[in-house]
């Protein structure tokens, strides 16, 4: 897993629809702009293996600006930036399968970014499940676990009928 901290403050979707509504040329340096900012601090890595998946923590100084507003601007100049860095070939579904974006709340603006490569241990997707529960049914069957927990059976004999 790789991490990355961005001391920025991105500006939201709202800032960057009316730079494009504005002039259309607007819009482009604004992005431009703030991929370039985040460039500045991801380090030098080795390309990533793919699909890679994101997690991407953003920390506000108060609850102004809506949470969509944050993450949708910044999820997609976070992406380009690691495409135009040389990290990813493309920031489509074949080397991105998985975005998550939360808000925090803090004193200092900043922005976390951990990737999870193909490979990385510490991340499972739904569709290693099966691969999951076939070791752990191997590792039960090689250290001689039962299929399933014994339960100890009551030795007390149960009386039928009616309390007195």
């Amino acid at each position: 897993m790789k991490a990355f901290t961005l001391p920025l403050r991105l500006p939201g979707i709202n800032e960057y629809q009316n730079a494009c509504r504005r002039h259309p040329i607007q819009g482009a340096v604004m992005k431009k702009k703030w991929m370039q900012a985040v460039m500045v601090y991801l380090t030098p890595v080795a390309k990533l293996s793919w699909p890679a998946q994101f997690e991407i923590i953003y920390t506000e100084p108060n609850k102004k600006r809506d949470i969509d507003n944050i993450t949708g601007f910044g999820s997609k100049v976070i992406l380009d930036a690691f495409v135009k860095a040389g990290f990813l070939p493309d920031d489509g579904p074949s080397y991105v399968n998985k975005i998550d974006s939360s808000v925090v709340y803090g004193d200092t603006p900043q922005i976390e970014i951990f990737v999870k490569e193909e490979g990385d241990t510490l991340w499972a997707d739904i569709s290693d499940i099966d691969k999951l529960f076939d070791e752990a049914t191997r590792w039960a069957e090689e250290n001689n676990m039962p299929d399933r927990p014994v339960l100890q059976q009551n030795t007390k004999p149960v009386k039928k009928g009616r309390k007195k």
